[in-house]
């Protein structure tokens, strides 16, 4: 948002930093993972902030507000490696060493869906601008582009593919 422009920082202490670009100030400390942050993301709309850490949850923040997070994820039973927003605003796609991708419907605070793609530990994830499908990225070696169709409906099967396969982990 050039009106407000911020980026948000994390490292191994489970600390998240929100700073005011502008001002080149820390604006917001958020201090609630109880293990290493492994990722943040702010949402297309600047709105939300939502962060994936070692502790197998996901939390969900305003940037607007120093206090606690909106919302806490779990489900989980390893190490959330990466989490983002979709474009809707109201989705969260997590992935975690549990080899699983999980989707979250912000309005319920619940898990609509959980998708198996890898057969190893899921370390990153990410959504083209294209908003039809996802890529994930493995430690068994692979990268698979997989739809995001249907998602809020619990589906045995789902379409992907594998893009790449590494002599090393993704």
């Amino acid at each position: 948002n050039l009106n407000n422009p911020f980026i948000v920082s994390s490292d191994e202490d489970g600390v998240l930093r929100i700073w005011d670009i502008t001002s080149q100030s820390q604006t917001h400390v958020l201090m609630e993972h109880r293990g290493r942050v492994s990722r943040c993301f702010i949402s297309c709309n600047d709105r939300l902030i939502c962060s994936a850490s070692y502790d197998k949850t996901i939390k969900v923040y305003s940037p607007s507000t120093d206090k606690n997070s909106l919302y806490t994820l779990e489900g989980h039973t390893d190490v959330v490696s990466d989490a983002c927003i979709l474009k809707d605003n109201y989705t969260v796609l997590s992935v975690s060493w549990d080899k699983t991708v999980r989707f979250w419907d912000l309005r319920t605070i619940r898990q609509i869906n959980i998708l198996r793609p890898h057969t190893s530990g899921i370390t990153c994830c990410s959504l083209p601008n294209s908003e039809t499908f996802f890529i994930t990225g493995s430690s068994d070696n692979s990268l698979r582009k997989s739809t995001l169709k249907n998602v809020t409906t619990k589906l045995e099967t789902f379409d992907s593919q594998v893009l790449l396969v590494h002599s090393r982990m993704v």
